[in-house]
């Protein structure tokens, strides 16, 4: 991943991480599984911050080849409050 890419990635997962919480329960809703969205929603927000700021930090050192950097499905911290579920398009 280029340099301003992965720094970009990083500052939007370090500082806006925090909105996997609200999505993920979102997505628990959704699924008919609201404690688990809210459990998933803290794991996500924390690991997905922590990856961010040390993406930050890291920002020079290049990925390996066999990954784009995404720890997630999710590219964006905001993408679980805007992508629908398999459950809500089935039906």
């Amino acid at each position: 991943m280029p340099i301003p890419m992965k720094l970009g990635h990083g500052l939007a997962n370090g500082a806006l991480g925090i909105l996997e919480v609200p999505g993920q329960i979102v997505q628990g809703v959704r699924n008919d599984e609201v404690g688990t969205g809210v459990v998933e929603g803290f794991w996500f927000w924390w690991s997905r911050s922590y990856n961010g700021f040390r993406n930050v930090m890291l920002c020079i050192v290049p990925n390996p080849e066999e990954t784009v950097g995404y720890p997630w499905d999710a590219k964006w911290p905001w993408s679980a409050l805007t992508e629908s579920t398999e459950s809500t398009t089935a039906q």
